[in-house]
């Protein structure tokens, strides 16, 4: 993936072909307010923090994730929803 900047607001990285796992620094991104993965190859599940790693569920500013149309598995992350968000799709 791109390198990633803290001061992103809006991510669009759907029909790049990525592959392997989400990483879990995009965690990092606390203004990021739009997450758009899918169309990917992406596989496993949704990072969440976990001590010192981050994870998605620290975008608490996020009102659109979309990671439809990957490889994606495990249970959805309760974590993820907020009184924030507006629009998820998965």
């Amino acid at each position: 993936m791109p390198m990633i900047q803290h001061s992103v607001l809006c991510r669009s990285l759907n029909l790049n072909r990525f592959t392997g796992e989400i990483p879990p620094t995009i965690g990092n991104l606390q203004n990021l307010y739009w997450l758009d993965l899918a169309d990917n190859q992406l596989s496993g599940s949704i990072p969440v923090s976990s001590g010192n790693t981050p994870g998605l569920d620290r975008l608490t500013q996020a009102k659109h994730f979309h990671f439809g149309r990957n490889r994606l598995s495990g249970a959805i992350p309760e974590s993820l929803f907020h009184s924030n968000m507006t629009l998820l799709h998965l």
